[in-house]
């Protein structure tokens, strides 16, 4: 009899287990949230923006987006040379402290910053040499938020050609 009860009880804690697993995996389905991410043409860009970006020679796999939320952020992504690169475009005024703001969407830990220019305007770049990096830089007349970043090969010459080809300033050139 302390044997049949041992094993019951085995099996019952068995199948309560499984239970409880299958719970867990319940759990973990992902919840449906919206994708704010909306894949445009460069026209549409265009027109709901009033800015688009210019595609450097030899480009491939090109798409273009709109970032909604607080601000809507226009995006353009393309892959350069077997490099993965955004560019991004945030309406966002001229900040009291002029801090330039990461809008790059990459986490990492940076081994090098610097301050450098994209064409007028100061910049500053972020980027482990050689791997990931971005360069941001704020076109102050129309205050626009610029980011660049590549997903390798990251240096600050190789970002602020990205960064000077991709982008001209909407307030044209100065001086």
């Amino acid at each position: 009899m302390k044997k049949f009860i041992t094993m019951l009880t085995l099996l019952m804690l068995i199948f309560a287990l499984c239970g409880c697993g299958a719970k867990i995996k319940d759990e973990a389905k992902p919840i449906g949230m919206p994708n704010p991410m909306t894949e445009v043409t460069a026209q549409e860009l265009l027109d709901k923006q009033g800015f688009t970006f210019e595609l450097p020679e030899g480009a491939e796999d090109v798409h273009y987006f709109t970032i909604d939320g607080e601000q809507v952020i226009s995006q353009m992504t393309f892959v350069l040379d077997g490099k993965k690169v955004c560019c991004r475009i945030m309406p966002d005024g001229i900040p009291e402290n002029r801090e330039v703001k990461d809008i790059s969407g990459m986490y990492y830990d940076w081994k090098v910053t610097e301050n450098g220019k994209v064409f007028y305007n100061d910049a500053v770049f972020r980027l482990n040499e050689g791997e990931q990096g971005w360069v941001g830089w704020y076109d102050y007349v129309p205050g626009l938020l610029y980011n660049v970043s590549m997903d390798s090969g990251a240096s600050v010459e190789a970002l602020t050609l990205l960064a000077e080809t991709c982008n001209h300033p909407v307030q044209g050139d100065v001086g």
